[in-house]
């Protein structure tokens, strides 16, 4: 008969490895953002604002249905199979995708955030997260709360930039740190990046070959490998594999099979700004580095995954770019020096072998603009009749829109 210290002893150790089995090996690992469909501001959890499989319109398209939420905040917007979800600073509605019927919306007690926090927000394969100045919240897909709950280790209002769903959970990144929650609500670990502006996640899930985690800081663009299990159990933050020597204000960092782009942004004086964009290996090593007048604070894989497209614009006036550079040879694929791209929301994306942006205004026009990805040369060009176009988004057929008004609109 086994002592009772055996015993014991054979508990503890199926207990331990019970909780390991839980935690799985890891952490990082990402859903697929379904075909047809747009789950985090830049899409996927890759950032690559591309969604290969759609197909816009080739001519200028018109208008199926429009909602107007009259806000002067800024609107995101997420698509899933069936709702388009208007992610605004006071709450999320979901709308028919068919009509933009408006079908319910997350507002209530304390989904406010404070003044000026903008709401962030993303889909999961069952669920919706939203996170404000204060709380990070999960729905169900019909709106139904799960859970609440407040951001550890916080003082007042935290200002969230990047969203992204992980495979059991959601990490979010704010001023200086990145957060990681389970499914349930429970923190697992911060990661503090010593910075104090904004932190954009990336998370690349490539099957048998592991998991990148990317982060994009104030200074560096680093890769992290998850805690253990036993650590993160503890709510150990994860380890860094490498570091790069990127500076200034980051974008999202977009991740392909062979590359991570990155673009930093530093002040120049007055109204314009300058920078760089640059390419890295998967393992960090540096490929190129290229220099770029105006800020350019969104990036847009093509749906071969061979280029990079980019948007610069000034102060909103009108002036800048819009490039094409091959990621491989770092040559300019194509560039148009008579537009420039609106620097909020989601507006530049690559939808199968079209590239879609809202143009940078001098208030006296508002066009969403449609260049072939291959050449550049323009498809078409959509007059906004209802407000400055601000976002746009991709999915299926279909070109949504959002407007500095708070309209919302879809185009077919």
């Amino acid at each position: 008969m086994p002592s009772r210290r055996d015993v014991l002893c054979g508990v503890g150790v199926a207990g331990v490895a019970g909780l390991a089995g839980c935690l799985g090996e890891d952490e990082f690992g990402a859903p697929e953002t379904p075909t047809d469909e747009w789950w985090t501001a830049r899409r996927d959890t890759r950032n690559t604002a591309c969604a290969p499989d759609a197909t816009p319109p080739d001519s200028e398209p018109e208008r199926r249905w429009s909602r107007s939420f009259e806000t002067e905040t800024p609107v995101g917007i997420l698509v899933s199979s069936d709702s388009v979800y208007a992610v605004r600073e006071t709450g999320t509605d979901a709308l028919s995708r068919d009509d933009g019927r408006w079908k319910w919306n997350t507002h209530g007690r304390d989904q406010t955030p404070a003044r000026g926090l903008p709401r962030a927000a993303t889909l999961a394969p069952d669920a919706l997260y939203t996170a404000d100045g204060r709380h990070l919240r999960a729905f169900d897909r019909d709106g139904t709360v799960r859970w609440q709950i407040a951001y550890p280790n916080t003082v007042g209002t935290s200002r969230i930039y990047g969203v992204l769903p992980t495979d059991d959970g959601v990490l979010l990144g704010d001023h200086g740190r990145l957060m990681a929650f389970d499914s349930n609500g429970n923190h697992r670990w911060t990661f503090g990046t010593n910075g104090a502006d904004a932190t954009y996640p990336g998370v690349a899930a490539d099957g048998d070959s592991g998991t990148d985690l990317l982060l994009a800081a104030p200074g560096p663009l680093q890769s992290l490998s998850p805690p253990s299990d036993f650590g993160s159990l503890l709510g150990r933050s994860p380890g860094i594999e490498w570091v790069t020597n990127a500076r200034g204000r980051p974008t999202w960092p977009v991740v392909t099979d062979e590359y991570v782009v990155v673009g930093d942004t530093d002040r120049a004086g007055g109204a314009r700004t300058r920078g760089d964009l640059h390419v890295y290996r998967r393992d960090g090593t540096r490929v190129r580095s290229v220099p770029t007048e105006g800020g350019h604070s969104h990036l847009a894989l093509t749906s071969d995954e061979s280029a990079i497209v980019y948007g610069t614009g000034v102060g909103g006036d009108g002036e800048g770019t819009v490039t094409a550079l091959e990621l491989a040879s770092g040559e300019t694929r194509w560039t148009r020096d008579d537009l420039a791209v609106a620097d909020w929301g989601t507006s530049l994306v690559v939808s199968g072998t079209t590239c879609l942006f809202a143009g940078a205004t001098d208030d006296r026009s508002s066009r969403v603009h449609a260049l072939d990805a291959a050449t550049g040369e323009t498809k078409w060009t959509l007059s906004m009749d209802a407000g400055t176009a601000e976002s746009v988004v991709v999915a299926g057929t279909r070109v949504y829109v959002v407007t500095r008004a708070g309209v919302v609109a879809a185009y077919e």
